[in-house]
């Protein structure tokens, strides 16, 4: 978390619970598998109009990044937009803390680390908050093998071996002879 409001630079967030103002009020209330997310512990209300981004982290080591799929549902007050990479994803939502929405973002993934981040506009001051739930995602398995060991680079990464050699424990054996069925767990 970081922040354009110097008396909440982050990176400390809260969870609210219960059914405090807002959330008892113009805001979405809690649900099982989302709660509003706040600057400070008991109180949104953060008197200051700024920026506050929200960052999650995905890996893709192991998978097919063409592949990748990200969906989650989110509200905030008072408006968002979602970045990918540094990206636009063309997801916003402006006075969005009365309900929310699901957004799926499917393009503009990379291989490795990938960082998706929420940027809440809390234009006129006020309370600020951002709600998420249901975060999910898909992505198929990398089974290319480029160092050719016989053991896709999903599977070795399952294993703890290096996708970059053939015998990555210096054993004479390749990667793939070791783990027979590809299961992703050492057999000899």
């Amino acid at each position: 978390f970081s922040s354009t409001d110097m008396a909440n630079p982050g990176p400390d967030v809260y969870a609210m619970a219960g059914s405090i103002y807002p959330i008892d009020g113009p805001w979405v209330d809690n649900t099982a598998t989302g709660r509003w997310v706040t600057l400070k512990p008991t109180d949104p209300n953060t008197g200051a109009s700024a920026v506050f981004v929200f960052e999650v982290k995905i890996n893709l080591a192991g998978y097919q990044a063409n592949t990748a799929s990200v969906s989650f549902t989110v509200s905030a007050d008072d408006d968002y937009s979602v970045t990918l990479n540094g990206n636009a994803t063309g997801v916003s939502r402006s006075n969005a803390y009365g309900s929310l929405a699901t957004h799926v973002v499917n393009t503009g993934w990379q291989a490795g680390l990938n960082s998706l981040r929420f940027s809440v506009n809390n234009s006129g001051g006020g309370p600020t908050g951002f709600f998420v739930s249901a975060i999910s995602g898909t992505a198929e398995p990398d089974l290319a093998d480029p160092d050719t060991d016989l053991e896709p680079n999903y599977y070795e990464r399952l294993i703890g071996t290096d996708p970059t050699k053939i015998d990555t424990d210096g054993d004479g054996l390749p990667d793939g002879i070791e783990d027979k069925n590809h299961n992703g767990i050492i057999d000899v």
